[in-house]
């Protein structure tokens, strides 16, 4: 029971014990009623009220005091219950970690688990395609051991019939071994003729030079031309007969029989010429050298003909390796000039010859020969002398090769104005098996490699050489040749390995890049300095090509 109702019960029980005790008996409760009895005044029931009231008080306040005392015990016991839940949660909460961690290491080994099994598989798969392969290829093995069987049953039976050949076919390397050097012989002899014939032939010309002294001006001119034109000659030749020690070696017979006939015509034709400049210097009178050198001058054009033929075999059989030499050989035509003038005042003749091998190119859909004026005669002084009368004027093409052409040249002459030494003439005819050559450009020579370019002569078929060159600082017109020798040195090597005017540059792929306008320089071809003309000269009327002649030295 609680100690509150039992304090209440108690209470009860002592105010019923009072009041019995005050009201028993009659007589006292008489005296009572008719005499004020002494009543204590603790035990008053005021008195008793309050002390009624006191205790429900006190009662009162000893519920409260246990109320809160279980309710203080209570929320200790709910903030130590919240502090265990706290804990409890917290740990939760860590636990959670763990496991989340724990789950995405295990997902982690398990994406690695299927990546090691597929790698697995794929192996596996793999190594059952080789093994099927391997199957495979032991069956090809054993085939192919059984058919290198019966092939070395067959190379024996084979082995044991070269056998009986080997004999044979010594004996036929032999006689060829005979027959090689019999070749070599014969173009050793050959060209120790065309050697000693240049010797001969710069005697002559030295001699040459003596003899001229003695002749009258015109005369004098034309000894001098025909003189620098043989000495070219000669140089070609030479050099032409350098290549031909280097590429017997590797020709057939028919070949080499072609090249040795083309070498002995050169030799038989410098014999010819010897023997005519013999009769030059044993005329007399004027009228006799210059019957000799009209002679002399077939004689010069026969030579150049039978040189050129060998240039031309020497050319094909560069054109079948790499390089520039048949986009050239295709492009290139042989441009013959004749020219004679009279002197009514002295009653005097003079001739002019040039042959060269320029290169044709295109520009906007037209072919050009691009030559130089020199070749072309406009630079010839009797010409440009206007007392002078023209009586020969041929301008001559030609194109040897498998579809051999002739013909005239009678378009006009374009001297360019950006550099009067070179001229343009559009080419009107069509000529069976001729290309034509692309330009390069200006900036060709920044986009070669190491800037090397390869020079082909004007005057001769078949003769080139690489060299290096530089954009020229002063002018980017044109570009600078780099010489390889120099001082001395220069005395023994041959003429014809050095630019001259009027040689061109070509590209390794075969495009023009210029032409030399001195031994130095090379003027770049573009397409417009070949179209602006500074002045025309007409190849078919003698008249006209002698006023622009006579124009042409006054630029000069």
């Amino acid at each position: 029971m609680k100690p509150s109702i039992l304090i209440v019960m108690l209470d009860f029980l002592v105010c019923s014990l009072l009041m019995f005790v005050v009201g028993t008996g009659g007589d006292q409760t008489t005296s009572a009623t008719s005499a004020t009895p002494a009543v204590h005044a603790e035990f008053s029931p005021a008195a008793l009220q309050s002390q009624q009231s006191e205790w429900n008080r006190a009662y009162e306040q000893d519920a409260l005091l246990t109320q809160l005392q279980a309710e203080t015990t209570a929320k200790e016991q709910l903030q130590a219950r919240l502090s265990e839940t706290t804990t409890a949660a917290q740990r939760l909460a860590e636990e959670k970690a763990r496991v989340e961690q724990a789950k995405a290491q295990t997902e982690k080994e398990l994406a690695g688990v299927e990546t090691q099994l597929g790698r697995v598989a794929a192996e596996r798969e793999k190594l059952a395609k080789e093994g099927e392969a391997t199957k495979e290829s032991l069956a090809r093995l054993q085939t192919e051991q059984q058919q290198l069987q019966q092939q070395k049953v067959e190379l024996e039976q084979h082995a044991a019939q070269l056998g009986k050949t080997v004999v044979s076919q010594q004996a036929v390397i032999t006689t060829l071994s005979e027959e090689v050097r019999t070749s070599q012989t014969r173009v050793e002899t050959q060209l120790s003729d065309v050697a000693l014939g240049q010797q001969q032939l710069a005697a002559t010309l030295t001699r040459l030079d003596e003899f001229s002294r003695t002749l009258p001006a015109v005369l004098q001119t034309s000894v001098a031309e025909v003189r620098k034109e043989q000495e070219v000659t000669q140089q070609n030749a030479a050099a032409l007969a350098e290549d031909v020690k280097t590429l017997t070696a590797a020709l057939n017979a028919e070949e080499r029989a072609k090249l040795l006939q083309a070498v002995a015509d050169v030799a038989k034709g410098q014999q010819g010429l010897q023997s005519q400049l013999d009769t030059l210097l044993k005329s007399g009178t004027g009228g006799q050298v210059g019957e000799s050198l009209t002679t002399i001058l077939a004689g010069q054009d026969a030579l150049r003909q039978q040189t050129a033929k060998l240039g031309d075999q020497i050319e094909s059989i560069k054109a079948r390796g790499p390089g520039p030499f048949k986009a050239v050989q295709g492009a290139r035509l042989a441009v013959q000039v004749n020219l004679a003038t009279r002197d009514p005042r002295e009653a005097t003749t003079a001739s002019f010859q040039a042959a060269a091998y320029p290169p044709v190119i295109t520009v906007e859909g037209r072919a050009y020969i691009v030559a130089t004026a020199r070749t072309l005669g406009l630079a010839w002084h009797a010409a440009g002398d206007p007392a002078n009368e023209l009586t020969d004027f041929i301008f001559m093409l030609s194109r040897t090769g498998e579809t051999p052409w002739a013909g005239v040249l009678t378009s006009a002459a374009c001297v360019l104005r950006a550099n009067p030494v070179v001229a343009a003439v559009e080419l009107a005819q069509t000529i069976p098996g001729l290309t034509v050559m692309e330009l390069a450009g200006p900036d060709a020579v920044l986009q070669q490699d190491q800037r090397k370019l390869n020079i082909f002569k004007s005057t001769a078929t078949g003769l080139s050489f690489e060299v290096e060159v530089s954009p020229d600082l002063a002018d980017a017109r044109y570009v600078v040749i780099k010489r390889t020798l120099r001082g001395p040195a220069t005395w023994f090597e041959n003429p014809a390995y050095r630019a001259d005017t009027g040689d061109y540059l070509v590209t390794a792929d075969g495009k023009l890049v210029g032409i030399m306008v001195n031994r130095d320089r090379a003027f770049i071809i573009t397409a417009a300095n070949v179209q602006d003309c500074l002045l025309t000269a007409s190849l078919a009327d003698r008249k006209e090509f002698q006023a622009a002649a006579q124009r042409y030295s006054r630029l000069k």
